[in-house]
């Protein structure tokens, strides 16, 4: 009597267990307060860059089946040229919706890896980034408070010729279900 009484235990905790993940895997969750604090600045002043979450923040809510996007900002200032200019999204928990983006400034996309065009001077550009959440046959426990990096790494040439690397890293916290 007291193994089908553990059986059963067992099986109700499993039961209310896999309904929370259900009920909790119908939102996309980026929220946390230090995100907040992210600019656009990089390690030189003629080059900003930023990736931000619809309604130009750093968090925000959406349902599985609702359409999802990521911004990147990059702008150059004053002088010079952005060459070599690579996007790259890693630890996230959503994939890059290549197909859907159509832009003059992306040389190709490679997985996680938006490779850039050359960007002159006076040019402030904004990729829009359709992106879908990665279907997962098992759920992790951090799944939904994963911090998603958005790293930028470029070489900048200033109106003098002189070459400097940028690199830029901006965190959205995401999750899926």
């Amino acid at each position: 009597m007291k193994i089908k009484q553990k059986i059963l235990a067992v099986f109700m905790t499993t039961i209310l267990l896999g309904t929370n993940l259900l009920t909790l895997g119908n939102q996309v969750i980026a929220a946390s307060t230090e995100l907040d604090g992210q600019n656009s600045k990089t390690n030189h002043a003629n080059v900003e860059f930023n990736s931000y979450l619809e309604g130009n923040g750093h968090e925000r809510v959406y349902d599985v089946d609702q359409e999802a996007k990521i911004y990147i900002n990059l702008q150059v200032k004053e002088n010079g040229y952005l060459k070599n200019g690579i996007v790259e999204f890693s630890n996230s928990n959503y994939q890059i919706n290549s197909d859907q983006i159509n832009s003059e400034y992306i040389q190709k996309i490679e997985e996680n890896k938006i490779y850039l065009k050359q960007i002159n001077y006076n040019q402030n550009v904004t990729l829009e980034i359709p992106i879908y959440l990665s279907k997962q046959e098992r759920v992790s426990q951090d799944i939904f408070a994963k911090d998603s990096t958005v790293n930028f790494q470029g070489t900048y040439i200033d109106g003098n010729g002189k070459e400097r690397t940028i690199e830029k890293t901006v965190t959205n916290i995401g999750s899926n279900g």
